[in-house]
């Protein structure tokens, strides 16, 4: 049993996999997880949705023979909550029913067969947590091991019971002692900047380096568009520029994303005309949720962008270091340079 409970949104289309959605609820409840969703879907509860999602640690898709009651949009409810849990860089893991999954069981109605094929195509295209199960008992032990996967993962605070509350001063008296020697470190940090080495050796082997990362847009054609994928490289320097003017002041972690996605929007046409060629527009371009949280990772390991504090959401406030801004002058120092050699 865990110390900590952790709040579980799980995703489903309510129409099928009943004993299956509550062997589901039990296992998680028996390791120390919250779960929580909803059956019956209305345009009023996906608002709930959307607060629960913002709110839990992690998202779980159950999926069957069922692609669930449509929105007015035709994409189904299921499908909506699935979107908005990526959008929020919600940790997600899938499981679906193998049987439900099968041609034999999904024929009966083509269009349902359609739509469920094109988002299981989708789901193993954009998240690496995909999983099949056979019955009902090998669905709670896949849920077990798998969910104790998750927390390694992504590890995430969760609810602490109240009668750890001596536990969390004592943390707490170790996190002040923690800053405070990290305080002592960053002094004696700036002095040897200052004195022996320039903080831009420790990132010059990233510095000109390309980041490839893989992304999805809307391609429009003739007032229609079509969903497409297609991969981009940009040097960890235009990167910095990029997100600098976002993370100058403390902003939430869902804004690398935004500021990327924005620029992908504006630049992304070339690509998309590889693909079909007489595209005039793009929109709704989405950078991988695996290749942001690498690029996340990369700078905050060479102190660009780091994490300072959470906000009254607890949402986690990332902004550039001082490592970030020495980087940055040194890139604008060397565009100038640059141009004014091309213009002699």
């Amino acid at each position: 049993m865990l110390d900590k409970r952790y709040q579980v949104f799980v995703i489903s289309s309510g129409l099928d996999l009943q004993h299956e959605r509550v062997a589901l609820f039990q296992a998680l409840m028996n390791i120390g997880f919250f779960p929580w969703g909803l059956e019956q879907r209305t345009p009023q509860s996906n608002a709930i949705a959307r607060r629960q999602i913002e709110e839990c640690d992690y998202v779980i898709l159950l999926l069957g023979a069922e692609y669930g009651e449509l929105s007015v949009a035709g994409v189904s409810y299921m499908h909506l909550e699935y979107i908005y849990a990526v959008a929020k860089q919600k940790p997600v893991i899938v499981f679906i029913d193998l049987k439900s999954a099968t041609a034999e069981q999904l024929s009966c109605d083509i269009q349902n067969y359609r739509k469920i094929q094109d988002f299981i195509v989708q789901l193993k295209h954009e998240n690496a947590h995909v999983i099949y199960f056979k019955d009902v008992k090998d669905l709670e032990q896949l849920v077990r091991f798998n969910m104790m996967k998750m927390l390694e993962y992504f590890p995430s605070e969760g609810w602490v019971r109240p009668k750890r509350e001596q536990q969390l001063q004592d943390e707490i008296q170790r996190l002040k002692t923690e800053l405070l020697q990290a305080k002592t470190e960053i002094g004696i940090v700036r002095y040897s900047k200052s004195h022996q080495q320039d903080p831009l050796l420790a990132s010059k082997n990233l510095w000109n380096t390309c980041f490839t990362f893989e992304y999805k847009m809307h391609a429009y054609l003739d007032g229609n568009f079509k969903e497409i994928y297609s991969k981009r490289q940009i040097e960890f320097s235009e990167l910095l520029v990029l997100l600098s003017e976002t993370f100058i002041r403390p902003a939430s972690e869902e804004h690398f994303a935004q500021t990327i996605n924005h620029f992908l929007n504006e630049t992304a046409l070339s690509d998309a005309r590889e693909q079909i060629p007489r595209a005039h527009a793009v929109s709704r371009a989405q950078i991988n949720l695996n290749d942001l949280q690498v690029l996340k990772q990369q700078f905050q390991s060479i102190g660009w962008i780091v994490p300072i504090a959470k906000d009254d959401r607890q949402r986690v406030l990332w902004k550039i270091a001082e490592n970030g801004l020495i980087a940055l002058q040194y890139c604008q120092e060397t565009s100038k340079v640059s141009n004014q050699i091309n213009q002699k």
